[in-house]
Parts: structure tokens; C-alpha cells; sequence
């Protein structure tokens, strides 16, 4: 395994990508912000978290796992999302990205885990918003899938994969 050869536990690097991942999307760390792209960056140690994600209806993210100095990327996970009109709840994702996260499974949002098929469930339900994700595999090579409606109605969807590079 790749962490092997730059000296980093596997439990430390899951407990990394959780610190990371509820550091910028609780918003405790500076987010930087462009005309379509904002970016949010965590480090420790020797490891860099940054996501980038779109502020129009289509939503491409990216999240990155970087070991520095050497600028090895070793972690990658792509999200695409389709975003309607309606949507108003993305305070309501960043909090289940962040507040809500499961820091045993630090993918997206908290839930179950069905050992037997690898498939880790997701269902936290706010008034009016739902949020549900499934989520096949683990950190080291996932895909899934997450969804919000707001009154009923399917509001953001996507799609996600990811894992360890090289």
C-alpha cells in the first residue's frame, strides 16, 4: 500500500481525511474563492487536504490528499452534482459533511455499513430536507451516489468515486 512507503498508518490517514474534511466543510478553515471555483485547504503534518468545488448549477468537486514537500498526490475523490433552481441547502450538506461525518468511514455524511456487501448507507432527514447517500467500498477505492430533496423534491444529485492513486 502506498501509505507503507511514505510512513503513514492507515488509521492515520483516516483520521487525517476526517480532521480535514470537517475543518473545511464546517468552515474552520480560510476558504478561498474565485468567480467559479472555491477552494478550501487543511494541513498536518506532511499531509495537504484541499477541495475545489463550483459555484454553478453543474458541480464539479475535487478532493485531494497531498504529501508535502514532495508534492506526491496519494488520495483523490470526484464528485459531479446536478444542482436545481430550488436548491437551498447547502448549509445543510456542509453540516453533514462536517458536523454530521462519520469519523469511523470519513467518505460523506454518517450512517451503516453492510460488512458483507461493502455498501455504507446514509439517510439524516432535517424538516423539510433529506439527505441520503450509498457509498460501495471504503476509502481505499469507493464509488457512490448521494441525494437531497427539500419539500419532496429531488433538489442536488451526484455521483462520486475515489480512492488511493498509484
Amino acid at each position: 500500500m502506498m501509505l507503507d512507503k511514505i510512513g503513514i498508518k492507515f488509521k492515520e490517514f483516516k483520521n487525517f481525511l476526517y480532521e480535514a474534511k470537517t475543518n473545511c466543510y464546517g468552515e474552520r478553515v480560510k476558504e478561498r474563492k474565485g468567480k467559479n471555483f472555491n477552494c478550501m485547504s487543511f494541513k498536518k503534518d506532511k499531509l495537504l487536504y484541499r477541495v475545489v468545488y463550483s459555484k454553478l448549477s453543474y458541480i464539479p468537486t475535487r478532493e485531494i490528499v497531498i504529501v508535502k514537500p514532495e508534492n506526491l498526490k496519494i488520495w483523490h475523490s470526484g464528485f459531479s452534482w446536478e444542482r436545481e433552481k430550488s436548491f437551498s441547502s447547502g448549509i445543510f450538506l456542509k453540516d453533514i459533511l462536517s458536523y454530521k461525518m462519520s469519523k469511523s468511514f470519513p467518505l460523506r455524511g454518517s450512517g451503516k455499513l453492510d460488512k458483507e456487501n461493502k455498501i455504507y448507507s446514509s439517510r439524516i432527514i432535517d424538516g423539510p430536507r433529506t439527505y441520503s447517500s450509498k457509498i460501495k467500498g471504503d476509502i481505499s477505492d469507493f464509488f457512490g451516489n448521494e441525494r437531497i430533496c427539500e419539500k419532496g423534491s429531488l433538489t442536488l444529485s451526484g455521483d462520486f468515486h475515489g480512492g488511493f492513486l498509484g
